[in-house]
Parts: structure tokens; sequence; C-alpha cells
């Protein structure tokens, strides 16, 4: 399983880019969580690290009820997790979730250059301050920077407050430390409401800069009752405790399906 490893790549001291297939017959009962990819894994530009289903394998799930959260990058670099078996083909045949109330994907203390791409995406999260992908803080020099969400399905089941939530711990005056560099692509981005908050798709809401988010389907399935002291919306960047740069583009906001909104 994917919690050895972790465990042996730490320690057999690898060259080379490394692939680990999830087996047709995986399950995620056996792993001990939060699964933590860190430093000590020694991944690089020229020593990557992805994880996807093999060939031929369908309906794969990482789940967990870990109440930190079911995979936790921290401070790793050059991972990424690939929902398409055999890494084609344009299927997402790999789930990444939490029904502990936390995070399934949380990147911290400058965890870099990773992708999660073709993978469904889900978590109990309700949290106005989390997600089910969580950009947190960082006690290394550059934040969590060069990251990209791609080509996911992004499913807030309702009840989540934000699918992405960033804050960051760099400033508007010490930008170094701001999570940048971040894409957001091409995802379906659904199913984000609470009636007795404010809700978003996407919600950088400190110590973020140069984010691209781009190509994204913004949606709801259900019919929605909004009460009026409270703002429902697609994207949210708090430009008074972020920084700049950030370019939003060729975005679908609103209706009840896939590229529905204008």
């Amino acid at each position: 399983n994917l919690t050895k490893a972790i465990s042996e790549l730490s320690n057999c001291g690898y060259t080379g880019n490394i692939i680990l297939e999830l087996q047709s017959g995986y399950t995620s009962s056996g792993e001990t969580y939060p699964l933590t990819f860190g430093t000590g894994l020694g991944s690089t530009s020229i020593k990557t690290i992805t994880i996807r289903p093999v060939t031929g394998a369908t309906g794969l799930s990482i789940t967990s009820t870990n109440a930190t959260g079911t995979i936790i990058l921290d401070g790793g670099d050059y991972i990424t997790f690939d929902g398409q078996p055999g890494g084609t083909g344009g299927a997402r045949q790999l789930s990444i979730g939490n029904t502990g109330g936390a995070p399934a994907v949380t990147f911290i203390n400058d965890a870099n250059n990773n992708t999660v791409r073709y993978c469904t995406v889900t978590s109990s999260v309700t949290s106005t301050t989390s997600g089910l992908i969580l950009f947190s803080t960082t006690t290394g020099t550059n934040g969590n920077d060069n990251n990209t969400i791609d080509n996911c399905d992004l499913n807030g089941g309702g009840t989540a407050a934000n699918i992405i939530y960033a804050a960051g711990s760099g400033t508007t005056t010490s930008s170094l430390l701001t999570n940048s560099g971040v894409t957001i692509s091409n995802n379906l981005i659904h199913d984000f409401f609470q009636s007795a908050s404010s809700t978003w798709g996407i919600n950088l809401a400190s110590g973020n800069s140069q984010w691209t988010i781009s190509g994204n389907s913004f949606y709801q399935t259900a019919t929605r009752t909004m009460t009026a002291s409270n703002t429902h919306g697609a994207i949210n960047i708090n430009v008074a405790t972020s920084g700049n740069g950030f370019v939003i583009s060729n975005n679908y906001i609103g209706g009840g399906a896939v590229q529905c909104g204008g």
C-alpha cells in the first residue's frame, strides 16, 4: 500500500522517476492516515513520484475518516496523483476523499511543483476556513508554489463552504512566502453551498499571488435557497491580504451542469 511505499522510498535512496501503480484490487482501508508526503521522500525534478491506477483498473479510491486529512503534501515536491489508468485516456478512475470533516488534499510547508489531475475529490469538510483542497501556510522559505489541479471533478456534495481554500503565510508586502504560481484548470467545481454562510468554489483568503484560474466550470446540480446576508460565488480573492498577478480566464460560471454558465 501507499503507507509502505512512502516508508520504502524515504529510506532506499532511489534514483530516477518512480511510478506507483494502484492495482485493480487496491483498497485504502489498510492505509495509515494521513498519508504524508514530506521532504524525506527526496523527490526532485529528476526524481519525480507518480501515483496512478494500473491500466484497466476502475473505481479506485483513497478515502479516510481522518480528522486531519487524507493526503498531506508536507514539503513534498514533484509528486503527481493521476487518476487515469496507466496515465492516459482522460478517464477519472481515482477518487480522493475524506469523511472526517477534513480536507482530502492539503499543501503545506513549501510543497512545490505537485499535481493532482483527472481525480474525483470529495470531502465532508464544512469549515468556512478550509476546503476539499487546502493550500495552507509554511514554515519554510517560499510558500506552496507551482502546484496544479487539473481536469478534476471537485464535488462539494452540497455542504462544503469552499471547494478550494487558500490561506498562506505571505502578505502583500512579503510576497516570498505566498502560495504562488498555482494553476487551477479545466476542473468541474460544483455543489459548494451552505445557507448559513458565504460559500465559494475557489476562496483565496490571504497569502496568495500569481494564480492562474482557467477553463473551469462552476455550477450547482440542485436548487439552492440563499439568504440575503451571505454571498455565494465562484471565485473570491481577498486583494487586501493577498498579492497580485492573478490570471482568471475562460471559466463557465452558473447553471446546473458542465459549461452551462456564461
